[in-house]
């Protein structure tokens, strides 16, 4: 059956802020203050993951991307079969209503070479337009489900450890971890079509869950909380060595100047405000 989709592609929600009534909710159900820099990365951190959330929910499956380079592969046959004419040629769809008004009479014997050159017109747009999609898709690191949350998980155990604040997991199923309750308390203060799509269910499942991403992003846990934040949110981006398959190290960052220059400036808000 094909995917339904409850989201369109895209959506994306307002910046992730805190009132005094939700910081206060968090730090309870955490059990430690929060300070001003935890609480700006935080912030930060659940403002991508909302947005991020919401592409991961809308993408394509792989069963669909599947059609999609099957699709290229048909419009790039068809490309062999309809090549285009010269740009200046008498056939270009743009010279078809001087032509019309000009060939009135004899229009419907020549009217069908203007539209077998639209046609390849169109396959040639399709198919650079195919490879972009694609390009776009294969290459989101979060096609995969659950991966924006595992992330999002991720760096707030690194922003909490930066801050000298616990970050702890049971396993007795007992009762649940302080990190487990902070992350059921920032989940319960999204926005209704954001909670939706996150991680939801008994203390133990939420449990394993936040086990199973702080692993999977454990080769991350020398990045400091703040890099990492900048990298997530597009402000820093990594350049990396090797073949260019994401086996390579970082050897550099490439920044985005407005993006930069705003995180920071929050930072620097928090930093006077302690």
């Amino acid at each position: 059956m094909p995917r339904r989709r409850s989201l369109p592609f895209g959506v994306v929600v307002d910046d992730v802020t805190f009132t005094e009534g939700q910081i206060r909710a968090l730090e309870n159900q955490y059990g430690h203050a929060l300070g001003p820099r935890a609480l700006v990365l935080l912030s930060l951190a659940t403002s991508q993951f909302a947005m991020q959330v919401q592409i991961e929910s809308s993408s394509p499956n792989r069963a669909t991307i599947a059609k999609i380079k099957r699709l290229q592969k048909l419009v790039a046959s068809l490309r062999k079969d309809f090549p285009r004419g010269d740009e200046d040629g008498p056939f270009r769809i743009g010279h078809a209503r001087h032509n019309y008004k000009l060939y009135r009479g004899a229009w419907k014997i020549i009217a069908p070479a203007f539209w077998l050159e639209w046609f390849a017109e169109t396959l040639e747009d399709n198919e650079q337009f195919l490879q972009i999609v694609l390009q776009h898709l294969t290459a989101d690191a979060f096609i995969r489900s659950g991966e924006s949350w595992n992330l999002w998980v991720f760096s707030l155990s690194q922003i909490l450890k930066d801050a000298d604040l616990p970050v702890t997991t049971r396993r007795d199923g007992l009762a649940e971890s302080s990190f487990a309750r902070l992350v059921r308390e920032l989940q319960n203060q999204m926005p209704t079509r954001i909670r939706a799509l996150v991680r939801t269910g008994q203390a133990e499942a939420l449990a394993t869950a936040i086990r199973r991403a702080l692993k999977q992003f454990a080769e991350l846990a020398d990045i400091p909380s703040e890099v990492l934040i900048k990298m997530i949110c597009g402000a820093l981006v990594p350049m990396m060595n090797g073949d260019g398959d994401g086996d390579g190290d970082v050897t550099s960052f490439v920044a985005d100047p407005k993006k930069l220059k705003q995180i920071d400036d929050l930072l620097g808000l928090a930093n006077r405000s302690n």
